[in-house]
């Protein structure tokens, strides 16, 4: 058995099946010891990265020069939610989406045309993060219902 230390007082097993080493008796692998602050900085380094990225609270009004009005929003969240029941995902799958979607409207000005398909991608990518079973593409581009040609 190896263990690794994360500080001198800290040591940290970590199991791995014998296909991922070469040697097949070995049941546990080494991790590289890294001090406890030096975690510490680069989790705080990536909040404060992830902080840029988050959806600000009124971008319809601040970001969104197009026309776009929060009922759209509302329409896309309602739409999604019914993936729920039509396609077996999880509401938790939903509301990542709909981050996604807040995150990108954050950013991007969107013509009303684009939206539906802002959110397809949206649920697309939540659902390979969150789903045993996502939704399949060919299911995706039904719901697009030919309104975006593939490229």
């Amino acid at each position: 058995m190896a263990t690794a230390a994360l500080t001198r007082t800290h040591t940290v097993e970590i199991p791995v099946s014998s296909q991922q080493t070469h040697t097949p008796s070995m049941k546990y692998a080494l991790v590289p010891a890294v001090p406890v602050t030096e975690l510490h900085i680069r989790i705080k380094n990536m909040l404060r990265a992830e902080a840029s990225y988050m959806a600000v609270p009124n971008y319809i009004e601040s970001v969104q020069q197009d026309g776009m009005r929060s009922m759209w929003r509302v329409r896309i969240c309602e739409w999604l939610i019914e993936f729920v029941a039509e396609f077996s995902i999880s509401i938790d799958t939903v509301a990542t989406a709909i981050n996604y979607i807040d995150r990108y409207l954050s950013k991007v000005s969107t013509k009303k045309c684009i939206l539906q398909l802002v959110a397809l991608a949206a649920i697309f990518i939540a659902a390979k993060f969150h789903e045993e079973h996502p939704i399949a593409m060919k299911e995706i581009q039904g719901l697009a219902e030919g309104m975006y040609l593939e490229m």
